[in-house]
């Protein structure tokens, strides 16, 4: 029989447990083997790594080594008592805190979101339970005294952090969610039971939604960017999962999960999610959707059921789920040929200038979007609105550099070496803005980064040009390294080793930099000599 926690919500909005039911009460036939498992772990454990289990990972290595062990050892007991699902349930109400926490490990160890509500009614528990280990604050290598790991908590804490870990996959904002990460949760039990209860309303029904899979997929990469080597077959089940979904509604979840857990790292050459699954396949995915529902997306309507996946004007008035969006669209306009029409030019375009409280983020993607799709058709005037669009990002903008060489990198996927002078004359004048290699407005340095992404047939056309500017003297090191890196991937071979080139970053003050330097110019312009 399925033990149900008694739940009720009271105007204020605080989710408080009611005493069970002698019907409700589970068979004690089915109980002892979790009730005496609790119990027995409730009195030879000293603490609970409450983030760490709900994170998946283990906890800091430097703490001392028998609770290290201890902790490996009870996150794995918990895990192992999946099966004792309504004695778990039953555990909530027992009259040992300790065992009321380790209950509530246990049945998140389980992943199953129906058990939210019951974890869910312990918020308000305020009775002191194992104290917590979290990470420590120092950088200090050796093991630390156990002080720079400890922290008391409560049973309702726990019971918060395993709410919010949800709530903040579901991108929902609630003040004191996103904190220290290595710091328990501390925010009002009235407004954070509101907001779960919005929550839970339009999920009850649901057998899975893109941010419970975040959710699983965190814990799989125990929320580490980049995946692990060996966590790598548990997030790979995790995509499995999401790959047996119907196509509509897989494309989609994982589209989320992906965003969710890199955000724009998840997309592109050399990404963090690459050795799990090709980005082609993504791509094919979301093929099966049709173009219509993706741009219907782009413009935030409603594409399917699920309430993650719902992106209107009142959704994105929260931050993280603007975010969220922004990150799913990223990948969408960087393979716009692919996932939309020809039609769609206007459509995307138009929704670069959306009006400020509809920001959509980096605009310049957008324009370049718009402008891909175009070249399919009339490149010329691609080439010409690409041109044009510089204009609305003047120097004076801290991202001018960043979002003009999308543009120009969008120029040169569609019309390669037929618009060198032009390429060439604006990655000059920009460099004479450019401050730095971590300048986020360095405008050569993020070219030169995107061709190196968008191979063509006449790359060696635009690196002869480069090189054969009167202008190339202005290279420094940042704009050096990355002409040098674009070489070595036409050449197929390094013209500078790796290693030497970061020994003569700015910040190395070798007495030699301007002679070595110098040196790869020289190099350069001999490798791409302009043969006529």
């Amino acid at each position: 029989m399925r033990f149900i926690l008694p739940l009720v919500w009271f105007s204020c909005g605080t989710l408080l447990a009611l005493p069970a039911r002698a019907a409700d009460v589970p068979d004690p036939a089915s109980t002892p083997a979790a009730q005496l498992q609790l119990e027995s772990l409730a009195a030879s454990v000293s603490h609970f790594a409450t983030l760490d289990l709900i994170r998946h990972r283990e906890p800091d290595s430097r703490l001392p080594a028998n609770l290290l062990a201890e902790q490996k050892q009870l996150a794995a007991t918990l895990r192992s008592m999946g099966g004792e699902h309504d004695g778990l349930l039953g555990l909530l109400v027992h009259p040992n805190p300790k065992v009321r926490t380790l209950a509530l490990g246990a049945l998140f160890e389980r992943e199953d979101p129906k058990d939210l509500p019951a974890i869910a009614s312990l918020m308000g528990d305020s009775a002191p339970t194992l104290p917590l280990l979290h990470m420590a604050a120092t950088s200090q290598g050796g093991e630390l005294p156990l002080a720079d790991f400890e922290e008391p908590q409560t049973v309702g804490l726990v019971a918060k952090e395993m709410i919010c870990f949800y709530l903040a996959a579901a991108k929902i904002d609630v003040p004191g969610l996103r904190k220290d990460p290595f710091a328990l949760t501390v925010v009002e039990i009235p407004r954070l039971s509101a907001a779960f209860k919005e929550y839970w309303t339009v999920r009850a029904n649901r057998d899975h939604c893109a941010s419970w899979f975040l959710v699983k997929f965190q814990r799989a990469t125990r929320d580490t960017d980049p995946v692990l080597f060996e966590n790598r077959a548990d997030a790979g089940r995790v995509l499995a999962e999401m790959q047996a979904l119907p196509p509509a509604e897989r494309a989609w979840t994982e589209l989320y999960v992906l965003a969710g857990a890199f955000s724009a790292s998840a997309f592109g050459p050399g990404n963090s999610i690459q050795p799990l699954t090709d980005e082609g396949d993504r791509v094919t995915a979301l093929q099966a959707v049709g173009p219509e529902a993706i741009l219907n997306f782009l413009q935030r309507h409603k594409v399917t059921d699920d309430p993650d996946l719902l992106f209107d004007d009142n959704a994105i008035r929260n931050v993280y789920r603007k975010d969220q969006f922004l990150a799913m669209a990223q990948f969408i306009l960087q393979h716009p040929q692919s996932l939309l029409r020809t039609d769609d030019t206007n459509a995307v375009t138009a929704l670069a200038e959306a009006p400020p409280e509809k920001q959509q983020g980096d605009t310049a993607l957008w324009l370049a979007a718009g402008a891909a799709l175009m070249a399919e058709h009339n490149p010329t005037q691609a080439a010409a609105m690409l041109k044009a669009d510089l204009k609305k990002y003047p120097y004076t903008s801290s991202t001018a550099g960043t979002q003009q060489a999308r543009l120009m990198a969008e120029l040169w996927r569609s019309r390669g070496s037929a618009e060198n002078d032009a390429l060439v004359a604006w990655f000059y004048e920009a460099a004479v803005h450019t401050y730095g290699e971590n300048d986020p407005s360095n405008g050569p340095v993020n070219f030169l980064r995107e061709i190196a992404l968008s191979p063509r047939p006449d790359t060696r056309e635009l690196l002869s040009a480069l090189v054969g500017s009167p202008h190339f003297q202005l290279s420094d090191w940042a704009i050096l390294k990355e002409l040098l890196h674009l070489a070595a991937t036409v050449q197929g071979a390094d013209l500078v080793d790796q290693r030497t080139i970061y020994d003569y970053q700015p910040n190395s003050r070798r007495p030699d930099e301007a002679a070595v330097l110098a040196s790869w110019r020289s190099l350069l312009q001999k490798s791409f000599a302009k043969v006529d």
